[in-house]
């Protein structure tokens, strides 16, 4: 099984980064292939530009800067796990720089389509969120937004939201947290 793996947090070590790593391990344990990761921090990146042009003249995003590796290789994968901390109540800046710019995996008419995507069936995404904010039901909302959007382009996706991680790398002290999400991404995984 490809995986992509797309690291949203501009902290190191980030807990979403460590949690995602924990999914990967358990995922390429079970299942072997290849993985390629993308720290979105570190690379030169631009929003989505409005142009259109995956619309009509092209299938792709025309925008060429380093996120292009990052869309066709996730695009191709058959895991996406993407990883991001909330921050001021949503997925980082980065992350949604990322996000905006799968607006190219959308087929021109996709206003009226149940399912808009055209990256292909059978690919999954596996959604790793953290918050500090202890209470699981404060971002609750916008990690279900995201999760129903991947559905929407077309992908079989999940995910785990852990709450409650402020400190840096506080996710590796919680067993029940790291079991959690590695079930969950199996349960994906396996799915068919």
């Amino acid at each position: 099984m490809d995986v992509v793996a797309i690291f949203g947090s501009p902290r190191d070590p980030a807990n979403s980064t460590l949690l995602a790593e924990e999914v990967i391990k358990a995922v390429k344990s079970k299942e072997g292939g290849e993985v390629k990761r993308f720290v979105l921090n570190n690379l030169k990146i631009r929003g989505c530009q409005g142009c259109n042009s995956c619309k009509g003249k092209t299938d792709y995003c025309v925008v060429k800067d380093d996120l292009s590796a990052v869309l066709s290789a996730s695009a191709a994968a058959d895991l996406i796990v993407l990883a991001t901390p909330v921050y001021m109540g949503d997925v980082t800046a980065q992350t949604k720089i990322f996000l905006d710019r799968t607006f190219s995996w959308l087929k021109p008419d996709f206003h009226d389509l149940e399912v808009a995507g055209r990256v292909g069936p059978g690919r999954k995404a596996f959604l790793v969120f953290t918050q500090g904010n202890p209470d699981a039901s404060a971002y609750r909302d916008r990690f279900e937004a995201y999760v129903q959007f991947f559905r929407w382009l077309g992908f079989k996706a999940e995910g785990s939201l852990a709450t409650d991680l402020n400190d840096p790398a506080a996710a590796l002290k919680r067993p029940e947290l790291l079991a959690e999400f590695k079930d969950a991404a199996l349960r994906l995984v396996e799915a068919k």
